[in-house]
C-alpha cells in the first residue's frame, strides 16, 4: 500500500508539476493575449486618432485654405516693403512733421515736390507709398475714424493721420470747428455712435444675419475740455499729465499760458515743476490745443513747439456735407439709407480687420493645431464671419454705387453752395464783419432749399423733372445767400460780391478764360508801344491796351478792326452808356463779359455799369437789386442762438425801430422782458445780468455801441457763449456797432460769425435820396415860423440842400472833400434851430452870422483842411444870399418852390427835384467821370486781392511762378545803381548843391532796400533761403501790380501802379544823374520828379533872400505861366526863381492862347500845365483879383501830399468857380 501510496503520490507530483506548467503556459498565453488585446487597442486608439486629425486637418484646410491667396500676397507686399519702405517712411515723416499748416493746394505742391525728389533720387518707394495715407493708417482705422465724424477728403483724413502719429503737442487750426468735433469723438469712446444699424441680406433665404460688434481696439480714457481762460486750467493740466489724460484746449490765441507752453516741451517720464508741485508727466498724457483762428500770429518759439494742424474745411469735404443736407431735405429716406450704410461698411471694415488679426494670433499662439478641435471649431466660426461680413460689404458697395447715382443728381446745389461759402471767407479781407461761421452758412443753405418742397415734382419722376427741381435749387441757393449777405456788406463791396460769384460759377463750367480775367483784374500799362492811328480821341495808353487785348482770347483782330473804323468805334465810346450800345464792327457777336473788357480800355468811367450787366447776364435780373434793410425781416430769420448786429453809420438809430417793434409784439422793460444797455464805462454787469436773465427766462437784450468796449470784448464773448449755451425759445439779441479798423474795438470773431449783419443808415450819395432825408428831419412845427413863414422854409430848403451837397461830394472824393468829414443829421437839425433862432420880426436876414455859425461851427468844426474851409465858406456864400431869397435859384437847374405848404416842399422833392448831375453839386461832369473810374479801379483792385492766382493766371503753380520771377529779374536787371557820393565834384556848398546831395541821399536810402529785397525775392523764389513773411507779402504786391509798401517807407507819396511807379522812378533817376553832372541850377526843372518839392521852393525864396538880403519867413512863393514857350525853348535860367515842369491840371483846363483856366475837355481828367516860372516876392504883395490861389498836392489824394500855391489867372473875376469845382494842380497824376 505504501508503494502504492509512493506511486500515487509520485502520479500525483507529476501531475501537478504538469498542471503547474500548464498554469505557467497558460499565464503565457493569457499574457500574449493581453497584451495583443492592447496592441489592438492601441492601433483602434491610434486610428481614430488619425482620422480625428485627418478631420481636424481636411475641416482647417478648408476654413484657412482661402487665405493662402491673400497671406502669400501679404508675404510678397511684406517683403516688398521691406526693401521699398524707405521712400514711403520718408514722405510718411515729412507729410506728419511739416505738412500739417498748409491749405489743400499748398500741400498738393508739396507732396509732388517731395515725390518727384524721392523719384528722382531713386529712393526705394511704392507707387502705394506715394501716397503717405497708406503708410500712416489702415483702411479699418479709416473706417473707424469716419465713424467718429471726420470728414471725408484727403486732407481730413492726412490732418487725421498727422494727429495719430504726431509726437509734439498738436494745434488745430480749426475755423469751422470740424477738426475739435472728430478730436472729441476719437478721444471719448461714450461719444460715437450707439445704435448698429444692419444691411438687410439680398438672399433672403440665409437664415443668419451677420451682426456688428463694437471694435475691440484699446479704449482710451475719455479726454478734458477746457479752456485757455478758465480757472481751473491749472488743476485740469495738473490731473491730466499725472494721470495719462488727454486735454484739449481751446481759445488760444497769439499768447499762450504759462503753464502751457511748460508742458509744451515736457516728455514722458520728465519731472515738472508745476507751480507748488512736481509732476512726472504720465506715458499717455497728451495735450492737444485749439485755435478757431485759420492764421493766429504765433511766435516762433511756439511753432517750434507744436504741431500745426490746418483743420479748415475744404471745398470738396464741404461739397459732401452739403450734398447729405440736401438728399436728406429732398430725399430723407435715400440719404438715411446713405448714412446707414456708410457706418455698416466701416463697421465691417473694423470687424473683418480684427477677425482676422485675431485668426493669425490663434494660430501662433497654438500648439498643435491638429488635436485642438475647439480652435479649429473658432476658426471655423471666425472664418465663416469674415466670408459673410465680405459677402456684406461687397453688397454695401452695390449698393452705396446705387445710393450715389441717385444722390449725384443733387451734387451741383451742393457744389454751389460750397463755392459760395468759399467765396465769403475770402471776403472777409474787404472788412471784418465780413464773417460767417459754417453751423449759421449750413442753416441758411437749408432755409433755401426749403423755399420749394418736392410735392411739385413727385407727379412725375421724369428726368425733365429733376433737371428743372435742380436748376431751381441752385438758382434758390444763390439767390437767398446773396440777399442775405449783401445786407451785411457795404455798398461799395456788393459789385465785387457778385462779380466773384459770377467768376466762380463760369471757372466751374469753365467758360472763363483765364487771360479775359487777368486782363480784367490789371492796370498795368503793356510795356510795347504800337503806332497809333491819326485822331484825338484815343490816347497812345488806350491804344497799347487795345493792342494787347488783341492777344486775349476772343479779341483777335480787335485793334485793326478799330483802325479800319475808328469814327464807329469814336461813337461808340463818346456814348453816353457804351454798355446798352452794340459793339461796333467785328466786335458785335462779343459777349457782356468781353464787352466789360472794350469798356474797361476805352471808357473806364463805365465799367462799373457794365459789370452790372454782366452780372444781370450771369445771375438774373432779381440778384442784383438791392436787398431789403428791413429790421422786421431781418428778425423773422433770427433765433435764440443767432443774434441781430446792426452795423451803425453817422445819424442812425435802430433802437427806436426795436422798440416800436417789440411794442407790438407786447414786449417791453415793464414786462421784464426787454432790456436795453447803452454800453459804456462801469455797464460790463449790467449787460452780463441781462444776458444772463434773458437767457434763463427769454426776452429781448439790446446791447448798443458794444465798440466802446474794447478792453471788454473778449469776456463778452465768453459770456455771450454762455448764454447761448441753453437759451430759452423766446431769447432774441440785438448789437450795435460801428466798423472800426481799431483791432481793439472789432467785436470777437465768434459773435461776428453768428450774427445777422444788417447795414444802418450807410450813407447815400445820391443828391435826390440825401434831400429827402433831410427834409423829412424837419418837423411840421419848425416849418411853420410864426414870424416869417415863408422865409422860413425857403432857408430850411436851401439848408436842407447845402447839407444834402455838403454831404454827397464826398462821392467825387479828393476832388469833392481833400478829406473825409463825418457830416451827420445831427449837423442838419441844430443848424435848422440855429436858422429859426435867426430869423427875427423885423429887418434884414443876418446872413454873416449864419454863415459864420455853419461855416466855422457846426460843418466847419468837422473840417481840418484848409483848402476845403475855403470851399465850404463859398459854398455857403452862394448858396444862403439875399439873391436866393428873391430868385430861389441854388444851382443852375435847381429853383426852389415859390411857396406853400411843408408838405408841398416835400411833393416838389419827391417828383420835381431835378435829374441828378455834377453841376447840381457845382462840379464839373469830369468829376463824377473821375469818380466812376476810381469806383472801378476801386472795384478791380479788390478783386485783384480776392482772386485766387490760379484764376488770374494762366497755368499751373510752376508757370505763374515762372512769371512772377521774370517779372522781379526783369525789375531788378533795370534798377538803377546808387549813386557814389564820393565820386560828386562840389566847388562849394551852395543851396544848390545842399538840395542836390539831399534828394541823391533819398534816392539812394530808396534804392538800397529796393535791391535787396528784389535779390531776397529772387532767392526765394529759387528756393536757396526762406521766404520770411515780409518777403511773401512782397511778392504778393508785385504779383498784383502794386507798389511793395516796405519801399513806400523809403519812396515818394505816389498812388501809381508798379509799371507806372517803376518807369516814374528811372526817369528821376536819370533827371538826378544830369543834375549831378554840374551842380548848378538846370534851366527847367522836373519838380514832379523831386524827392522834396517844397524844399526846391525853399530853395528859391533861400536864393532871393540872399540876393536881396530879406528875411526868409518874410518871403512867399508866385507863379507866372509861360506863353508860348515849351521847356525846349528855354535855353537860359531866369534872373529870379526858377522854371519848374511836370504839373498838372485837375478839375480845369488851361487856355495857353489867353493864359487862363478854362472849362476842361470831356474825359481829360489831367491836362498838363505849361512851363511855370516860380519866384519869390514879399509877404505883403497883392495879388490879383482875377487870380485863382490853387493848391499843388504830390498826388491826386491830396490831404497831406499839399505842396505849395500856384496863382492862376482866370478868364473873369469869378475864383469861386475853379475853387467849388475842387480844382488844383497834381504833380504826378498817373495811377
Amino acid at each position: 500500500g505504501k508503494l502504492r501510496l509512493e506511486e500515487a503520490n509520485s502520479r500525483v507530483s507529476k501531475i501537478k508539476a504538469h498542471v503547474e506548467k500548464l498554469h505557467s503556459k497558460f499565464g503565457e498565453l493569457e499574457t500574449a493575449v493581453e497584451e495583443a488585446r492592447a496592441d489592438r487597442d492601441t492601433v483602434i486608439q491610434q486610428a481614430q486618432e488619425m482620422g480625428a486629425r485627418l478631420e481636424l486637418s481636411q475641416r482647417l484646410v478648408g476654413a484657412l485654405g482661402s487665405e493662402q491667396d491673400r497671406w502669400l500676397e501679404g508675404v510678397t507686399g511684406l517683403e516688398e516693403k521691406r526693401t521699398s519702405m524707405i521712400g514711403n517712411v520718408l514722405l510718411a515723416a515729412a507729410l506728419t512733421c511739416y505738412a500739417g499748416p498748409f491749405d489743400v493746394n499748398a500741400r498738393k505742391k508739396l507732396l509732388d515736390s517731395w515725390c518727384s525728389q524721392i523719384v528722382s533720387a531713386e529712393i526705394p518707394h511704392t507707387e502705394e507709398g506715394m501716397d503717405p495715407v497708406n503708410t500712416l493708417s489702415t483702411p479699418a482705422q479709416l473706417a473707424e475714424w469716419f465713424n467718429q465724424s471726420l470728414p471725408r477728403d484727403s486732407v481730413s483724413i492726412q490732418n487725421a493721420c498727422i494727429c495719430h502719429w504726431s509726437i509734439r503737442p498738436c494745434l488745430l487750426l480749426d475755423p469751422q470747428y470740424q477738426g475739435l468735433a472728430w478730436v472729441h469723438s476719437w478721444n471719448n469712446p461714450d461719444s460715437r455712435k450707439e445704435s448698429k444699424p444692419e444691411i438687410e441680406e439680398a438672399d433672403k433665404t440665409k437664415k443668419k444675419r451677420v451682426q456688428l460688434s463694437e471694435p475691440t481696439s484699446k479704449v482710451k480714457k475719455p479726454a478734458v475740455f477746457t479752456r485757455q481762460n478758465s480757472r481751473e486750467l491749472q488743476d485740469q493740466l495738473e490731473a491730466a499729465a499725472s494721470n495719462g489724460t488727454t486735454i484739449i484746449v481751446e481759445k488760444i490765441f497769439s499768447e499762450v499760458h504759462p503753464l502751457l507752453k511748460l508742458l509744451l516741451r515736457a516728455t514722458t517720464g520728465q519731472e515738472v515743476k508745476f507751480k507748488n508741485n512736481v509732476l512726472r508727466i504720465h506715458s499717455n498724457f497728451r495735450l492737444i490745443l485749439h485755435s478757431k483762428q485759420k492764421n493766429p500770429v504765433a511766435r516762433a518759439l511756439l511753432q517750434s513747439d507744436v504741431c500745426a494742424v490746418n483743420f479748415a474745411v475744404t471745398e470738396e469735404g464741404l461739397e459732401e456735407q452739403l450734398l447729405a443736407l440736401v438728399v436728406n431735405k429732398e430725399k430723407p429716406g435715400l440719404e438715411a439709407k446713405k448714412q446707414d450704410i456708410l457706418f455698416c461698411m466701416n463697421r465691417y471694415k473694423i470687424n473683418i480687420m480684427e477677425l482676422e488679426d485675431g485668426l493669425i494670433q490663434k494660430i501662433s499662439q497654438a500648439g498643435n493645431t491638429l488635436i485642438d478641435s475647439s480652435l479649429v471649431s473658432s476658426l471655423e466660426e471666425m472664418k465663416s464671419t469674415v466670408v459673410e461680413l465680405n459677402e456684406k460689404v461687397q453688397l454695401a458697395k452695390t449698393t452705396d454705387t446705387q445710393l450715389n447715382e441717385a444722390r449725384d443728381k443733387y451734387r451741383p446745389v451742393a457744389r454751389r453752395g460750397s463755392m459760395i461759402y468759399f467765396l465769403l471767407l475770402s471776403i472777409e479781407k474787404l472788412e471784418w464783419l465780413y464773417q460767417y461761421s459754417l453751423h449759421s452758412f449750413a442753416l441758411l443753405f437749408l432755409k433755401a432749399i426749403e423755399v420749394n418742397t418736392m410735392e411739385h415734382y413727385d407727379a412725375f419722376q421724369t428726368e425733365e423733372s429733376y433737371e428743372a427741381r435742380i436748376s431751381n435749387l441752385v438758382d434758390n441757393v444763390t439767390l437767398a445767400i446773396g440777399k442775405f449777405v449783401k445786407r451785411g456788406i457795404l455798398v461799395k463791396h456788393r459789385m465785387v460780391f457778385e462779380l466773384l460769384l459770377c467768376f466762380n460759377i463760369l471757372s466751374d463750367s469753365n467758360l472763363l478764360p483765364t487771360d479775359q480775367l487777368s486782363f480784367l483784374l490789371s492796370w498795368e500799362k503793356p510795356r510795347a508801344k504800337h503806332a497809333q492811328p491819326t485822331t484825338s480821341w484815343l490816347t497812345q495808353d488806350q491804344w497799347d491796351n487795345l493792342c494787347y487785348l488783341s492777344t486775349v482770347t476772343g479779341f483777335n483782330g480787335l485793334a485793326s478792326d478799330v483802325e479800319k473804323r475808328l469814327k464807329r468805334w469814336k461813337d461808340w465810346a463818346n456814348s453816353e452808356q457804351p454798355e446798352e450800345e452794340r459793339l461796333p464792327g467785328e466786335a458785335r457777336h462779343l459777349g457782356t463779359l468781353e464787352q466789360m473788357l472794350i469798356i474797361k480800355v476805352l471808357r473806364p468811367d463805365r465799367l462799373e455799369a457794365a459789370a452790372s450787366k454782366f452780372v444781370q447776364r450771369v445771375l438774373g435780373v432779381t440778384f442784383t437789386r438791392p436787398p431789403s434793410l428791413s429790421v422786421n425781416e431781418a428778425l423773422r430769420e433770427t433765433s435764440p442762438v443767432t443774434p441781430l448786429l446792426f452795423i451803425l453809420f453817422p445819424g442812425s438809430d435802430p433802437l427806436k425801430e426795436i422798440e416800436a417793434i417789440a411794442h407790438k409784439l407786447a414786449i417791453s422793460e415793464s414786462s421784464g422782458n426787454f432790456r436795453t444797455v447803452a454800453m459804456g464805462d462801469g455797464q460790463e454787469e449790467e449787460a452780463k445780468e441781462a444776458l444772463e436773465e434773458c437767457s434763463k427766462n427769454g426776452g429781448w437784450v439790446v446791447l448798443t455801441n458794444i465798440h466802446l468796449m474794447g478792453s471788454w470784448l473778449s469776456e463778452f464773448e465768453m459770456v455771450f457763449e454762455e448764454a447761448l449755451r441753453k437759451p430759452n425759445k423766446d431769447l432774441r439779441i440785438f448789437l450795435t456797432a460801428e466798423p472800426s479798423d481799431d483791432p481793439r474795438m472789432q467785436l470777437p470773431q465768434g459773435v461776428v460769425q453768428q450774427s445777422i449783419k444788417l447795414l444802418s443808415n450807410e450813407p447815400s450819395f445820391s443828391l435826390h435820396a440825401s434831400m429827402q432825408r433831410s427834409w423829412v428831419c424837419f418837423a411840421n412845427e419848425s416849418a411853420e415860423n410864426p414870424l416869417k413863414k415863408n422865409e422860413h422854409k425857403r432857408l430850411l430848403f436851401a439848408l436842407a440842400y447845402f447839407h444834402s451837397v455838403v454831404v454827397c461830394r464826398k462821392r467825387f472824393g479828393e476832388h469833392g472833400w481833400s478829406k473825409l468829414y463825418a457830416f451827420s443829421t445831427s449837423d442838419l437839425l441844430i443848424s435848422s434851430q440855429i436858422l429859426s433862432n435867426h430869423l427875427g420880426s423885423n429887418g434884414a436876414v443876418p446872413w454873416d452870422d449864419i454863415r459864420y455859425i455853419l461855416g466855422e461851427v457846426m460843418y466847419g468844426g468837422h473840417i481840418t483842411d484848409q483848402w476845403d474851409r475855403r470851399t465850404l465858406s463859398v459854398l455857403l456864400q452862394t448858396l444862403l444870399n439875399d439873391a436866393y431869397l428873391q430868385n430861389g435859384r441854388l444851382a443852375q437847374d435847381l429853383v426852389c418852390p415859390a411857396g406853400g405848404t411843408f408838405q408841398h416842399y416835400g411833393q416838389f422833392i419827391e417828383h420835381n427835384f431835378p435829374s441828378e448831375s455834377p453841376a447840381l453839386l457845382h462840379m464839373h461832369p469830369n468829376a463824377e467821370m473821375w469818380y466812376l473810374t476810381q469806383q472801378a479801379r476801386s472795384m478791380v483792385s479788390n478783386l485783384s486781392l480776392l482772386c485766387s492766382p490760379e484764376q488770374m493766371v494762366e497755368g499751373d503753380t510752376v508757370k505763374r511762378d515762372q512769371k512772377l520771377k521774370e517779372t522781379i529779374e526783369d525789375m531788378y536787371a533795370r534798377l538803377p545803381e546808387n549813386f557814389n557820393m564820393n565820386d560828386m565834384q562840389v566847388a562849394a556848398l551852395t543851396p544848390v548843391a545842399v538840395f542836390v546831395m539831399q534828394e541823391i541821399d533819398s534816392m539812394n536810402r530808396l534804392l538800397t532796400p529796393m535791391r535787396i529785397g528784389l535779390w531776397d525775392c529772387l532767392q526765394g523764389l529759387k528756393g536757396t533761403i526762406t521766404v520770411s513773411e515780409q518777403m511773401d507779402g512782397m511778392l504778393q504786391e508785385i504779383s498784383r501790380g502794386h507798389v511793395p509798401t516796405m519801399w513806400m517807407e523809403w519812396a515818394y507819396p505816389s498812388v501809381s501802379s508798379l509799371t507806372s511807379w517803376y518807369n516814374n522812378l528811372q526817369a528821376r533817376h536819370q533827371h538826378l544823374d544830369a543834375w549831378m553832372q554840374h551842380m548848378t541850377l538846370p534851366v527847367c526843372v522836373w519838380i514832379s520828379g523831386l524827392f522834396h518839392p517844397e524844399a526846391f521852393l525853399t530853395l528859391v525864396l533861400q536864393m532871393t533872400a540872399r540876393k536881396t538880403n530879406m528875411p526868409l519867413d518874410s518871403l512867399v512863393v508866385t507863379t507866372d505861366v509861360v506863353k508860348n514857350k515849351t521847356k525846349e525853348d528855354l535855353t537860359h535860367i531866369p534872373r529870379e526863381g526858377a522854371y519848374i515842369y511836370g504839373l498838372y491840371l485837375e478839375g480845369a483846363g488851361w487856355n495857353a492862347v489867353n493864359g487862363t483856366l478854362e472849362d476842361p475837355a470831356l474825359k481829360v481828367h489831367h491836362p498838363p500845365l505849361p512851363v511855370i516860372h516860380v519866384r519869390a516876392v514879399p509877404d505883403h504883395h497883392v495879388f490879383g483879383k482875377n487870380e485863382y490861389m490853387c493848391p499843388a498836392y504830390r498826388t491826386t489824394s491830396r490831404g497831406d501830399t499839399y505842396v505849395f500855391t500856384a496863382n492862376l489867372r482866370t478868364p473873369d473875376n469869378n475864383t469861386n468857380l475853379w475853387i467849388l469845382r475842387g480844382t488844383c494842380i497834381v504833380m504826378n497824376p498817373d495811377q
